[in-house]
């Protein structure tokens, strides 16, 4: 069992964020499940949707549910969602586990985290915080840029990014620059190179970014959208990583290529519109390694120090391990460090996994406003930094995320020029690591507060680096049905061409030659070879293929109830689900009660209790048990009053349900009406809405049963001008007038449909329901009494009702 996190594990020890004074999102909380609990709660998704009213949420997961009441949860949706023909990837990285649920807002979120956290169904929960974007600062006034010679680019306004060539304008230290053409020299950026901007949206039609965008623009993750539209933020960011170089317009980008729009693809995943927290991070990030990207450039984060939501982790992990493209095996995320002016604990720039970037000014000395600490990895200018803003335009910002996307830029140039599909993230962070030039003037530097020191694109794309050796370890392991990579060791470790030739001595592995990764076809052990590209280093290792044995296997449903004859059956979980043997062996506990065959098919035989159960053959003992209770079924239903209910627009009346025979197991009833115009039926209750017929029916919940009741309702305005007996008791006579003389047809009846008097040519002289007094008739007992008016001539229909009581 995993071990249980009430928020998240950081390296050893428990961050409990919820003991600071965070902000975060009322009313939900992230939640990673067991992958057994994540497989019935998939099953329970297939029977009805994850969303109700607050309270009603039902998992299909006992403990889970009798928390869902006790805090109002009202939906549990995937974080990511279904990936399609991703889908597998997305499952071996666990991505299926994690959910938001979300609840009633007033409950406390603290105390849930805790409940929902010490469910063993549970693997790890988290509140949720906001993020917000890293803001730029504005940019200072600078002084009239220094003219450079036009044999650098032909980007009018490439004089004023003193960040890539500086001479000196606007008052900076010559040189304190990025070596940007020098590094040109040797290359200019590769459309094999995705750069995945996780901002606001990139203005894809700008006209020095047009030619740079990545052909399928990017995905919109803001709730309720899907397009990318343009926001200031993410141009700026993405002019600076590759605006259209030497294409004679406006500002020219890292890796923009030449001018004939061949720089990197640019990919944008908006999560930011005009506010902060706006679009989901996590799953633009997973969006991006599912698309190509290797590079994801971020310049947000959270509101609060020592804050960060779980999924955003996942997503982050599954770039680095999951992204892929013709120059990269994995991926290398970058995120700006924050403009907070502090060396607190800022995430996701403090993860060591990925590449913080703080800011400097021309002066070579950090920006004031820019964060700094041991965790960060490399520094890069970030002020008055000239690029792209929508609509065509250009403008100058400050902020770690204008430093950001340099790192970003460069790593794509060295991607371009030394990248393959064995280079790694690893060795992409050590080359942008060991290339960075030391900040001699500043003191945060000095303290290593800073990083490796200013990135520089010329050291960081320079020559080749040749190989001198490879090593595999003596031996390794894979099994049967499973991909793994033989671990590999090419000397020097920033080697450049570590391109490699694999093969294999028999066919119980399978290898792909160039990468190393090879998959068990049978048990045995064999012997694998590699070579250096250049042929001049080989090294072997032995491979030994295991089977893939039960860790366990689960039943799903735990509980199934069937009726006597009826058939039903169970799904087997196998964990893990790629066990090479899945036989299973089943028995029932009571064959009086229960039978199971050999394919699993269970069949009731008599009303009771027993257990089906379902053991793997592999040698590994491995069982699980489902119980089955076997059921009186329901034989018949009646609705009770029988006949025809009649009311009165405005009225209620009651219809119940009678289930037989008694000791039926489940006598739940659904209602419905036919004319909800009419009258309005919940659970058995009739409301009368407007004069007229109505069917309603109440059907049990296994669909076999359904009785019908006739319900008419009836006008209140047309009320007989004479009741008796009056009020005061006394005796007296019915009277029903009518203001012309024609003829009407009259019928009176009772709520049963029993008629007590008719007349074809009724004239106003009926006096029926009348007691003796100044004139004879006949006596009803007490109660409602209905009457219905046609007229002869004019068709004129009026009806109402008479109470009498005594």
């Amino acid at each position: 069992m995993l071990k249980k996190l009430f928020l998240v594990t950081l390296f050893a020890g428990l961050m409990i964020h919820y003991a600071r004074s965070q902000t975060i999102v009322p009313g939900v909380i992230e939640i990673q499940l067991q992958p057994e609990t994540a497989e019935q709660v998939v099953q329970q998704q297939q029977i009805r949707p994850l969303n109700a009213s607050p309270g009603r949420l039902q998992t299909g997961v006992r403990r889970l549910d009798e928390l869902n009441v006790r805090y109002g949860a009202a939906s549990l949706e995937r974080i990511f969602p279904d990936a399609g023909e991703h889908e597998e990837k997305h499952r071996r990285a666990g991505l299926h586990l994690w959910y938001r649920l979300h609840f009633d807002k007033a409950s406390d979120v603290r105390e849930a985290v805790k409940a929902y956290g010490a469910l063993e169904e549970i693997s790890a929960t988290s509140m949720v915080y906001p993020i917000k974007r890293i803001q730029a600062v504005p940019a200072a006034e600078s002084a009239s840029p220094a003219v450079v010679p036009a044999a650098v680019s032909n980007d009018p306004r490439f004089s004023e990014q003193w960040h890539y060539h500086n001479t000196g304008q606007g008052g900076g230290v010559v040189d304190m620059d990025i070596d940007l053409p020098e590094a040109w020299d040797l290359t200019t950026g590769s459309t094999d190179v995705i750069v995945a901007v996780v901002d606001g949206g990139i203005d894809y039609a700008h006209p020095d970014i047009a030619a740079n965008m990545w052909p399928g623009i990017g995905k919109n993750f803001i709730p309720g959208t899907s397009d990318v539209t343009a926001e200031s933020h993410g141009t700026h960011v993405a002019g600076t990583i590759a605006a259209v170089t030497n294409n004679s317009v406006g500002v020219a980008g890292i890796a923009g290529g030449s001018g004939s729009g061949n720089g990197v693809r640019l990919m944008s995943c908006q999560i930011f519109d005009s506010g902060d927290g706006d679009g989901n991070a996590a799953q633009a990030i997973v969006y991006a390694a599912d698309n190509g990207a290797v590079i994801c450039q971020n310049s947000w984060g959270y509101e609060d120090e020592g804050a960060y939501n779980m999924s955003d982790r996942a997503a982050i992990n599954y770039f680095i391990a999951n992204a892929e493209g013709p120059k990269m095996k994995g991926g290398i995320v970058i995120f700006a460090a924050g403009n907070d002016n502090s060396s607190g604990n800022w995430y996701p720039a403090r993860w060591d996994f990925v590449v913080s970037v703080a800011a400097i000014t021309s002066a070579g000395v950090r920006a004031s406003y820019s964060n700094y600490g041991s965790w960060v990895t490399i520094s890069a200018p970030g002020s008055n930094v000239l690029s792209t803003t929508p609509n065509g335009r250009y403008g100058q910002n400050s902020g770690t995320s204008m430093a950001c996307p340099h790192v970003s830029g460069v790593a794509a140039l060295v991607l371009s020029r030394h990248g393959n599909e064995t280079y790694t993230p690893a060795m992409l962070r050590e080359r942008l690591i060991s290339t960075a030039v030391p900040l001699s003037n500043d003191s945060q530097y000095q303290a290593g507060q800073m990083g490796a020191g200013l990135v520089n694109a010329f050291k960081a794309v320079s020559n080749s680096v040749p190989v001198t050796g490879v090593t595999l370890p003596p031996a390794c392991n894979v099994y049967i049905g499973r991909t793994d990579t033989i671990p590999v060791e090419i000397q020097p470790d920033d080697a450049s061409n570590r391109r490699l030739h694999w093969s294999s001595a028999s066919g119980i592995v399978t290898i792909d030659e160039s990468k190393g990764l090879v998959t068990g076809v049978a048990e045995g052990t064999t012997t694998v070879t590699v070579t250096t590209d250049d042929g001049g280093f080989t090294a072997t290792t032995t491979v030994n293929v295991f089977p893939v044995l039960a860790d366990s296997i689960r039943l799903a449903p735990q509980e199934l109830t069937l009726t006597p004859d009826a058939v039903g059956s169970v799904s087997i979980l196998f964990y893990p689900f790629d066990i090479t043997r899945k036989e299973i062996a089943w028995h029932s506990t009571d064959e009086t009660v229960v039978l199971v065959d050999s394919s699993g098919q269970i069949t009731g035989v008599n009303m009771g209790s027993a257990f089906v159960v379902a053991a793997i053959q592999d040698g590994t003992g491995e069982k699980d048990s489902c119980l089955i209770r076997v059921v009186q079924p329901v034989t018949g239903m009646e609705i009770i009053p029988n006949g025809i209910v009649r009311m009165v627009k405005g009225s209620t009346a009651t219809l119940y349900a009678v289930v037989r025979p008694d000791n039926a197991y489940n006598k739940t009833v659904f209602w419905a009406s036919n004319s909800v115009r009419t009258v309005t039926v919940n659970d058995g209750l009739l409301t009368a809405k407007a004069a007229g017929h109505a069917q309603v029916t109440a059907t049990t919940e296994d669909g076999n049963h359904a009785a019908v009741a006739q319900v008419e309702v009836y006008e209140t305005e047309h009320v007989p001008q004479g009741f008796s007996p009056n009020g005061d008791g006394v005796n007296d006579y019915l009277e029903i007038t009518m203001n012309s003389k024609e003829p009407y047809s009259l019928r009176i009846f009772d709520r049963s449909g029993q008629t007590h008097y008719t007349a074809e040519n009724y004239r106003n002289d009926w006096n029926g329901i009348a007691n003796t007094g100044t004139r004879s008739g006949k006596k009803l007992p007490a109660g409602t009494y209905f009457y219905y008016l046609s007229g002869k001539t004019s068709g004129t229909v009026k009806t109402g009702y008479i109470i009498i009581k005594y």
